[in-house]
């Protein structure tokens, strides 16, 4: 075993360099610049003092034990689901958010772009894709026109919610002051027919694409652009107020922003822009926080005594954890620490204190500020996955033994736990003080899945991830749902459609009637069979959760 005092001489030249980069900035942010001197202090210590630092392996082997020690109740569906129903009733701070076991929310996720099809250049994704003749979803999935047989589907898996967005580029296709009352009208048909099928929707209002006329108006990257899109949500809130429940701003600012103005991968395609991809990221927020407010005074005002359920309000949150290799690696250890940074910690900052802040010197200096931002969450939504890429020197090592069929992620399903504890103790805790909570800020686990080689591999997955997800809720988190990636193979961002399948069920995206006309069960994938026995099988327990 390499000592981690091996690379002495690497720390050294990391620590000046670092140092010099500090020191220049000092002049022009003191205190961030002395932040950002502290985080890589940080990193630098952690491997020197014994620190896991390449926790992802930790956490991986850990899990490894656990999965291999309960073998036999993973494999089984109805032990599993009275595994996981006995942990909710176990969990006395559930008691104010469930009324029994059966309320906790398993369902199946998807977002407008990728299965409804027929968008086109009024979608800024859209438009970016022609333009550099990159994959364009065309039908997709046909689910403007088929929702019918999706819901069968979701019944037949024994869904209880679905995750679902709104596309704005069809609400407001032409403008700011034009809505598409048509498109509004055929949303509620929708979700009418889900609530009519016992399904409850979470409606997403932003997952990835802006109306082009938006785009060229400058989109997020402009503070003074937030009021289109709180035009928008207040639009479609009044159309869909008396059938919606759960409701979520944006399904992962870092996403949008780093696709569209650091890897170049989405709309509008700029690259290396770290200032536009932090400010981006902070006008998300923002406007957030003043849909949180514009929502919440509508239903005060005008549909509290309607019947109308109140608007529980959230957002999504994507975690990728960065982990060195190896982990006493100094260049290695400041890049995941910086980019954990980027990532994270203006959005947990945001929530926590109302201070987003990201700063790297000479590079990126970004600040908003919003006094009631900790008291705009209803509810956190988790979207785990994990890179199968671990950062070395700044290349990437590959574990081949854990590929999946999406080149950018690896079979990981103990990555829940690790989201599940960070969002817990970053956004649950200091959110759930400042709102003098008297039960914890709920969550809800709204994207997590695998584009599976093989059907042995999608069940191992789904048998690993139902029973962490238990077994974190044993051990007392507050999480309320689980709605895996995705319902139906789809069209992923940019790859030609049908390379990466995370559907549980499939789709023969070259002859989509044929594959309609069949019945759900034909449809199922083999390996989506355990989810859909297991989630069955929980829903025939319905036991009352016992206050503490």
């Amino acid at each position: 075993m390499n000592s981690p005092f091996a690379s002495s001489r690497s720390y050294l030249f990391a620590l000046i360099l670092t140092g010099i980069c500090s020191g220049a900035a000092h002049a022009i942010n003191p205190l961030a610049s002395l932040a950002f001197f502290g985080l890589t202090i940080k990193a630098f210590f952690k491997p020197l003092l014994g620190t896991d630092n390449s926790r992802g392996t930790a956490y991986e082997n850990m899990w490894q034990q656990y999965y291999q020690k309960n073998a036999d109740l993973t494999n089984n569906a109805e032990n599993l689901a009275e595994f996981f129903t006995n942990a909710l009733e176990n969990n006395t701070s559930l008691a104010n958010h469930l009324t029994t076991t059966s309320d906790f929310m398993f369902g199946l996720s998807s977002s407008h772009y990728q299965i409804e099809g027929g968008i086109g250049q009024e979608c800024a994704c859209h438009d970016f894709y022609e333009k550099n003749n990159k994959a364009l979803p065309g039908r997709a999935c046909d689910f403007w026109n088929k929702y019918e047989i999706f819901i069968q589907d979701l019944r037949y898996c024994g869904a209880k919610t679905f995750r679902m967005s709104i596309s704005w580029e069809r609400v407001y296709p032409y403008g700011p002051d034009n809505p598409d009352f048509t498109a509004l009208a055929h949303y509620r048909k929708i979700i009418q027919a889900l609530k009519n099928a016992d399904i409850e929707p979470i409606i997403v209002l932003h997952h990835y694409t802006v109306p082009t006329w938006f785009a060229e108006m400058g989109g997020f990257e402009n503070k003074r652009n937030i009021t289109f899109f709180v035009d928008f949500a207040q639009t479609v809130y009044i159309e869909l107020h008396d059938l919606v429940r759960y409701w979520s701003t944006f399904n992962a600012i870092e996403g949008y922003a780093f696709k569209g103005y650091y890897t170049g991968n989405g709309a509008p395609g700029k690259k290396g822009d770290l200032q536009k991809t932090a400010d981006v990221m902070g006008n998300m927020l923002l406007a957030h926080a003043h849909t949180y407010k514009a929502l919440k005074n509508i239903y005060e005002k005008k549909y509290k005594n309607s019947g109308s359920p109140e608007p529980l309000i959230g957002i999504q949150k994507n975690i990728f954890p960065l982990d060195p290799y190896p982990y006493h690696n100094p260049i290695a250890s400041i890049a995941c620490e910086v980019g954990n940074m980027l990532q994270n910690e203006g959005f947990y900052g945001f929530f926590s204190t109302g201070t987003f802040e990201l700063y790297v010197p000479l590079k990126v200096y970004s600040y908003r500020f919003h006094k009631n931002a900790p008291h705009c969450l209803d509810w956190i939504g988790v979207n785990a996955y994990a890179f199968k890429k671990r950062l070395k020197n700044g290349t990437f090592k590959i574990d081949k033994a854990l590929e999946t069929n999406n080149e950018n992620y690896h079979f990981c399903p103990e990555v829940l736990a690790r989201a599940t504890e960070q969002i817990y103790n970053r956004i649950v805790v200091p959110v759930s003080h400042a709102q003098n909570r008297t039960t914890e800020l709920p969550i809800l686990i709204t994207e997590n899945g695998i584009a599976a080689k093989n059907d042995e591999q999608r069940t191992l997955f789904f048998q690993r991830a139902l029973f962490t997800i238990g077994t974190m809720i044993d051990d007392g988190y507050p999480i309320i749902a689980y709605t895996p990636w995705a319902s139906h193979d789809n069209f992923e961002w940019g790859a030609d459609l049908g390379t990466k399948r995370y559907g549980m069920f499939e789709v023969d995206f070259d002859n989509l009637e044929a594959c309609y006309a069949k019945r759900p069960e034909q449809r199922l994938k083999k390996g989506s069979m355990f989810f859909k026995n297991f989630v069955h099988a929980f829903y025939q327990t319905n036991k009352k959760i016992v206050s503490a």
